[in-house]
């Protein structure tokens, strides 16, 4: 497995200060890592120019886009007219991915409910934004990340029935609960193209004192992974400090 950092890391960081560019140079420079993240709110624009600056600083330090999640469209609308707005939103960010060499988007499902209906929409939404997987490339990726993924047999579920080399999990160490955590992520694990390292806090000894970082990492082989795990550092500390201190755990796994 390769260890990469997600923007979102640094949000706070990036919201009052720090460029994205500046960051695809922190990755490599500060925490010597090649492989990154990059939400779709921390670009400035998909406009070709921007990109083309975008792909220049990936070029010149070395780093690699393993996934852009987006923060745009639901495609758990009721709304048929806006559920049809945000699949060509989004679908416009595959060519934004491709330019700039990402593996992959991720798209979450959201969803107010578990119901039937909305389960539906989720699916219908993907296989309406696979066309543009196909045609750029592109990996199209569910996290358990709330709403209708809050739930890991419909996951499982949303992945066997779509069944597409093109489509895969994200699977996110702290986005179920702790009561099902492990048996979750075993449940969809199989399908995963991509992981989260979500840390929060640490102890003395450097171990996640939420999440069993090493139980996730042994879910992950068994499930035969090998790809890149990406750094979700969230916690109340300082940003920068709480990815040194994720990096260095997570290494312990790899």
């Amino acid at each position: 497995m390769e260890l990469g950092l997600s923007s979102w890391s640094l949000h706070r960081e990036i919201d009052e200060k720090t460029s994205m560019l500046e960051f695809i140079r922190l990755a490599k420079k500060e925490f010597g890592l090649c492989q990154v993240e990059l939400c779709s709110r921390h670009f400035a624009s998909i406009e070709r120019e921007y990109l083309d600056e975008v792909k220049k600083t990936l070029e010149e330090f070395g780093v690699k886009v393993a996934n852009m999640p987006m923060m745009v469209g639901n495609i758990s609308s009721e709304d048929a007219l806006q559920w049809e707005y945000d699949i060509a939103e989004i679908s416009k960010w595959f060519a934004a991915a491709r330019h700039i060499g990402s593996f992959a988007i991720r798209v979450n499902t959201r969803g107010k409910d578990t119901e039937e209906e909305t389960v539906r929409r989720v699916i219908d939404g993907y296989r309406a934004l696979l066309p543009a997987a196909h045609r750029t490339g592109v990996h199209l990726l569910l996290e358990n990340h709330g709403g209708v993924s809050k739930d890991p047999d419909i996951i499982a579920r949303i992945m066997t029935e779509i069944d597409d080399e093109f489509f895969g999990t994200c699977p996110d160490l702290g986005n179920f609960p702790d009561e099902i955590r492990y048996e979750a992520l075993a449940k969809i694990c199989p399908f995963m193209q991509m992981a989260h390292i979500k840390t929060y806090e640490f102890d003395e000894a450097g171990n996640e004192t939420t999440i069993d970082v090493d139980r996730a990492f042994e879910i992950f082989r068994d499930a035969g992974y090998d790809g890149v795990v990406s750094i979700e550092y969230e916690g109340k500390g300082e940003e920068r400090d709480g990815v040194r201190k994720s990096i260095a755990l997570a290494k312990k796994f790899l």
